[in-house]
């Protein structure tokens, strides 16, 4: 190699070791360029010798140049490194405690045991339509909706927390944790879905129950209505029974009262107690027809 070109490579790689924004494979270029420069200097003759030393000189300072830009350049990898993992951290960090809210917005024993228990509801009411108040079934009904109530408060932190951490986490992280908060929420709306279901179904059962006791009640006072009816019916017959009773004991007592007076007149005089008896006789016919 002329010593001309050997010089205009040297140029050149001063040129570039200045480079403030090296590109992706710049560094291995530069060091291919400068095992290239070190490898001609031994079949390249210089004018003269001071020439050469000169050129070697300013060969060496540039390599040493380019050895203290690669070590700063580490550093500089090494901080960017570290402060990635240390973002990395932070964001696997946010993401933790975001599924950790998300995780604690469900009932004491997870959302599937309350959709469990609310997916039994009907065969509770079914069992309760026996019962003559629903206090059991309000009583559970009651108690899911405060852990309903606490999910919600405690998703809607999570929320919150994702918000507020949107910026600290990395893509990868923002995306789980939003797909994590996504799920507990629908989980959560289709709980709140049931329970209100659940309770209209409630309501109904009470509804129902309580038309039910209105309908026995009902039947049970037309009933005592109807054996009070029939009480005074068998009442009335009986007064008409004695009544009729009475009226022939009566007449009796006359028919008997009638036969001692005849007695005695027919003792007293025979005459008298011929027209008595005839006037008895015309009475009792007049009873006779009054009693047919």
């Amino acid at each position: 190699m002329d010593y001309k070109e050997l010089e205009r490579l040297i140029s050149e790689l001063e040129g570039t070791v200045q480079e403030t924004s090296p590109q992706k494979g710049y560094w291995k270029q530069w060091w291919d360029t400068v095992r290239e420069i070190g490898a001609a200097f031994k079949g390249t003759r210089f004018p003269a010798r001071s020439d050469k030393d000169a050129a070697w000189q300013r060969f060496q300072s540039l390599v040493e140049q380019a050895k203290l830009r690669g070590a700063e350049a580490k550093e500089r990898m090494k901080e960017r490194e570290r402060q990635f993992q240390e973002r990395k951290d932070q964001s696997e960090r946010a993401r933790r405690g975001i599924e950790g809210q998300a995780a604690s917005a469900r009932p004491d024993s997870g959302i599937d045991r309350v959709l469990g228990r609310i997916l039994l509801l009907p065969a509770i009411m079914e069992r309760l339509l026996e019962v003559a108040t629903g206090n059991e079934a309000k009583s559970e009904l009651e108690e899911m909706h405060e852990d309903l109530k606490r999910c919600s408060q405690q998703l809607k932190d999570a929320w919150q927390t994702f918000s507020a951490s949107k910026d600290a986490m990395l893509p990868a992280d923002k995306a789980e944790a939003y797909r994590t908060l996504k799920n507990a929420q629908e989980r959560l709306d289709l709980a709140w879905d049931r329970w209100k279901s659940a309770k209209t179904e409630h309501r109904e059962s009470q509804r129902r129950a309580w038309e039910e006791r209105q309908r026995e009640r009902q039947e049970r006072q037309q009933q005592r209505e109807m054996k009070h009816e029939q009480f005074v019916d068998r009442v009335r017959a009986n007064i008409q029974k004695l009544e009729g009773k009475l009226d022939r004991a009566r007449d009796a007592l006359n028919r008997r009262d009638s036969g001692l007076r005849l007695a005695y007149h027919c003792r007293a005089s025979p005459a008298a107690g011929r027209r008595r008896r005839a006037e008895d006789r015309r009475l009792a016919g007049h009873a006779g027809l009054r009693d047919d």
